[in-house]
């Protein structure tokens, strides 16, 4: 797993946009069947994830590297270098 080579804090997942991670509602090409999924099914599904590696992946590690933090009410504020 690329989890245990390298941690969360180096897997932003969604970083190659605008290219989904199948995660969009779409038919599948042999059953026709639909298919309903939301962004961040993916890890909400790894139920051997620990919750501080879920929220680093979705969103931690790029907010980091964006040079951002979240505050308590959600909202976002550029990181001040020491």
């Amino acid at each position: 797993h690329l989890l245990s080579l390298v941690g969360p804090e180096r897997i932003a997942l969604g970083s190659d946009f605008p290219f989904p991670l199948g995660e969009v509602p779409s038919i599948a090409p042999v059953t026709n069947e639909h298919l309903d999924v939301y962004p961040g099914q993916m890890l909400d599904q790894c139920d051997w994830l620990k919750p501080a590696e879920r929220d680093q992946m979705a969103g931690a590690t790029a907010l980091e590297f964006l040079g951002l933090q979240r505050g308590p009410q959600g909202d976002l504020t550029v990181v001040q270098s020491a």
